[in-house]
């Protein structure tokens, strides 16, 4: 599996687990552990694709919505 293919993969296992904890609760009351322990990666990984929780956030809306 190349390196890009990998990197693709985990930032839609990111934006999978994001969507389903920001589903069940308010943005405020999930974490970046919560969401990195979900997804299966470690949590630096979300500001590594994301810049940031709330970056996260804006791209969960424009991705899966």
């Amino acid at each position: 599996m190349s390196e890009s293919t990998k990197g693709a993969q985990t930032r839609a296992r990111i934006l999978s687990a994001a969507a389903t904890l920001f589903s069940e609760r308010s943005f405020d009351r999930v974490s970046v552990r919560e969401i990195a322990k979900a997804a299966g990666v470690d949590p630096a990984l979300i500001n590594h694709y994301f810049g940031s929780k709330e970056g996260l956030f804006t791209t969960m809306l424009e991705e899966c919505l």
